[in-house]
């Protein structure tokens, strides 16, 4: 079988070098095609010819799912993105985290809520205008996201009304009058819902003015420049495998159970 491997280098506590990953998978019969998510490559990976992209490291080909894939339009010309397009708070962040020495494991995570509660602290509103299915969003923001996924940044679940194939995204909006809250809930995340602005759309358009964006970990800051950026799900949606349940975690599940 041949497979477009997706692998993001610099996640998990220990790290895996590209020849074992693809040694590994020639083992079990897959022919892949290594695909960095810090790389250039990954702009043009989707247009590769094969049956299954993979994202897990442990499959049952019997199990998947339908998996969609962001598309932002603008002046630059068209970005393919798996987690989020954003403007203002997040991009912002992100800069200023590539700046310093980024930890491992728990600690990055802990590192970049800190970096991030720094960032808000510091923000100013930002000129955006936000449209979603034809519908202006009215407010002062932060920050905008456009999430494909549920988790983004450090960890944060911040999108919870789409589905993974659903042909939906999901729009966070950070409201400048909820400062304080989100700073206390950047303390602790997982304990109660993230005190946003939250709508789905399926056509989301953005223009902003003198403000940094993001495409997934890439930046960019726009200084005294005007975009436009229309976002949605592309038409080519990918299939991605479900890791099977080992033995071993069966063991400790039903241990756990008892």
């Amino acid at each position: 079988m041949r497979a477009v491997l997706f692998h993001n280098p610099t996640s998990g506590s220990k790290g895996f070098e590209k020849e074992d990953i693809l040694a590994a998978l020639k083992l079990a019969g897959i022919d892949a095609t290594y695909v960095s998510t810090k790389g250039d490559e990954l702009e043009t990976a989707f247009d590769k010819k094969v049956g299954l992209f993979k994202l897990v490291e442990t499959w049952d080909f019997e199990h998947s799912v339908r998996f969609d894939i962001g598309r932002a339009r603008g002046a630059w010309g068209t970005n393919l993105f798996v987690e989020s397009f954003g403007i203002g708070l997040v991009p912002a962040y992100l800069r200023l985290a590539s700046k310093g020495k980024k930890p491992q494991g728990a600690a990055n995570l802990q590192q970049g809520r800190e970096l991030l509660q720094k960032t808000l602290k510091k923000a100013d509103p930002v000129d955006v205008e936000v449209t979603i299915d034809g519908k202006k969003l009215k407010g002062e923001f932060f920050g905008v996201e456009v999430l494909n996924v549920p988790f983004t940044g450090p960890g944060l679940p911040l999108g919870s009304k789409v589905g993974a194939a659903d042909g939906k995204l999901d729009v966070i909006c950070f409201e400048t009058d909820r400062r304080k809250d989100l700073m206390k809930w950047l303390d602790a995340p997982m304990d109660e819902p993230s005190p946003v602005r939250s709508k789905p759309g399926s056509d989301v358009n953005l223009l902003w003015r003198d403000a940094p964006n993001r495409i997934d970990d890439k930046s960019f800051d726009n200084e005294d420049k005007t975009h436009t950026a229309e976002i949605g799900c592309d038409e080519g949606r990918v299939c991605v495998l479900i890791p099977r349940k080992l033995p071993a975690q069966k063991k400790i599940e039903e241990k756990a159970q008892a």
